[in-house]
């Protein structure tokens, strides 16, 4: 297990997450934002995340700190490769670990400030975006085969399309 920690960050996962990443800030400081790019304050050498720390609790943080006119929210910027069909329901979702959730949740509540989950598409290169206090669950999972502690599942269409981008690799890979 510490193997894996240790080569995340060389990993085409780790890779197209941190691009994505980059392109919602870049997206962001040109409508006027400034961000401060979380991911980057770990202070931890094994890969772990940024977290807000108390005297009994710590929580992970999302991965961007974003303020502009006085206003001050959290990002948590998600690549997938596309919604997944919920065959149950008929429905397209996203989902991210639901201990993530939770944390970011506490987060919110402990920092007065909004979480907005970000979530970008490969397939269709839609940046999509929803406040994460306001987004209904669609439905959980509780296994551990996708995540430690579960999933937690949102209704694609519940989010709001920040923007569009090329999905031609080439031309994302010159995006950067």
């Amino acid at each position: 297990m510490a193997q894996n920690q240790t080569n995340f960050k060389d990993s085409e996962l780790y890779k197209m997450g941190h691009s994505w990443e980059l392109k919602v800030s870049a997206f962001l400081k040109k409508r006027g934002n400034y961000v401060i790019p979380s991911y980057d304050y770990s202070g931890e050498e094994n890969n772990k995340a940024p977290k807000l720390q108390g005297v009994l609790m710590e929580y992970v943080i999302p991965d961007l700190d974003v303020s502009k006119g006085g206003e001050r929210r959290w990002i948590e910027v998600k690549s997938k490769a596309a919604a997944v069909l919920h065959r149950s329901s008929g429905d397209y979702v996203h989902g991210i670990p639901k201990r993530h959730y939770l944390s970011y949740l506490e987060v919110a509540k402990i920092t007065g400030c909004e979480v907005w989950l970000v979530v970008c598409e490969e397939n269709t290169g839609d940046i999509l975006a929803a406040n994460l206090s306001s987004l209904p669950i669609h439905h959980e999972y509780d296994g551990s085969k996708m995540s430690k502690g579960g999933m937690v599942f949102f209704k694609r269409s519940n989010f709001t399309l920040l923007a569009k981008t090329p999905t031609n690799a080439a031309t994302l890979a010159g995006a950067r």
